[in-house]
């Protein structure tokens, strides 16, 4: 008896339809009933993408605070060897020079993660590769400058060795 009065509705449903003129489609083949289920499926679609997005987000944030919490005890450490075994004219250049250090750590771990999570690669590889050149350029020149003095003994010396 409910199969025959499914069939029934089923039926009704199907006559409803094809007696609906309003519902022809316009020049483009769109009807002007909108269609729910497309919407639907979008949505669902969405959902499960930020599903599958989440662990990924999760490894993100445990990298960020295991990576901030190694950063900062190498600041602290960095500290603790310069006093040993340099002598510093005050406690807040250290500081500061620790700071940078820090500074420099955790952008270097927010490209990581942002390379991790695949945002803006080759952005982050090309911003990842000028700031270590930039570093390395840096500490040329500040070595360079600080044994400019030496460099120009030892040329003086093989200059007087060579006139001879």
């Amino acid at each position: 008896m409910i199969d025959g009065l499914d069939r029934f509705y089923n039926l009704g449903l199907y006559t409803f339809n094809m007696l609906d003129q309003n519902n022809v489609p316009n020049s483009f083949g769109e009807s002007k009933y909108f269609d729910f289920s497309l919407l639907q499926d979008k949505i669902v679609g969405v959902f499960l993408q930020i599903l599958a997005f989440l662990p990924h987000l999760l490894i993100a944030l445990i990298i960020w605070f295991l990576g901030s919490y190694l950063i900062e005890i190498g600041g602290r450490l960095f500290k603790k060897f310069f006093v040993k075994n340099v002598h510093v004219t005050s406690q807040s250049h250290l500081n500061f020079m620790a700071r940078i250090i820090v500074v420099a750590g955790k952008i270097f771990l927010i490209l990581f993660i942002f390379d991790y999570l695949g945002i803006g690669k080759t952005f982050v590889i090309a911003l990842t590769n000028s700031l270590s050149n930039a570093i390395a350029i840096m500490l040329g020149l500040s070595f360079g400058l600080a044994l400019q003095e030496d460099a120009k003994k030892v040329i003086e010396n093989v200059k007087k060795y060579l006139d001879r």
